[in-house]
């Protein structure tokens, strides 16, 4: 079901293709990391394995919606009308119905699914939950998916942001729209990254 459904989300839009490998990979190291924190609001969080795979699941078929969206809408490379941009925005519910009818969704996956365009401040959807509503899972994927979104190329923009530039973005947003601790431990990780690929490079040469 899972690899089906990923190759059935890249067919419709070759532009995001890989885009939920990485959301996914992403939200499991993110998981790993709140693990090890040990102090802090952060610190109470702690995901269990089989969690951390439902985490996985849910990073691959957080998008799963987008295959209901009219293939001209979703790789449009013009500005969408308010009604394309309507259609957009509801893959999120069409793809909650979608897994509802062909699985039971453990509740880390139905956030990542239902909550990753909300916002802190209430400016998201589908729902405009803000603050204590949203959930610690879905504030993650929130992050993880908008830095993930802005460092690929898109069709439809110029300029694709760096690494530092989009968690710049993202942290100029913050409180307002992103959970300013989850930031941190997810700016922190993707520097790490970063040194360790850095390092990496420096040897091979």
């Amino acid at each position: 079901l899972v690899r089906y459904s990923i190759k059935a989300i890249d067919a419709r839009s070759p532009h995001t293709a890989g885009h939920s490998g990485r959301v996914a990979r992403y939200c499991v190291r993110m998981a790993r990391a709140l693990n090890e924190e040990s102090q802090g609001r952060l610190g109470q969080i702690n995901f269990s394995a089989q969690e951390i795979e439902e985490l996985r699941m849910a990073g691959w078929l957080h998008d799963i919606g987008k295959i209901f969206i009219p293939s001209e809408v979703l790789n449009s490379v013009k500005p969408l009308t308010a009604d394309e941009y309507e259609q957009i925005k509801s893959h999120v519910d069409l793809g909650r119905q979608h897994l509802e009818t062909i699985m039971d969704l453990p509740p880390e996956m139905l956030a990542v699914i239902t909550e990753h365009h909300e916002r802190m401040d209430g400016s998201g959807y589908p729902k405009g939950l803000k603050h204590d509503e949203l959930s610690a899972i879905g504030r993650l994927a929130g992050i993880v998916d908008s830095f993930d979104a802005m460092t690929a190329v898109r069709p439809y923009r110029a300029q694709t942001f760096s690494m530092a530039d989009a968690l710049q973005e993202i942290e100029d947003n913050a409180p307002e729209k992103y959970d300013v601790e989850i930031l941190h431990a997810f700016a922190a990780m993707i520097e790490n990254a970063v040194r360790v690929d850095s390092s990496s490079e420096e040897k091979d040469n």
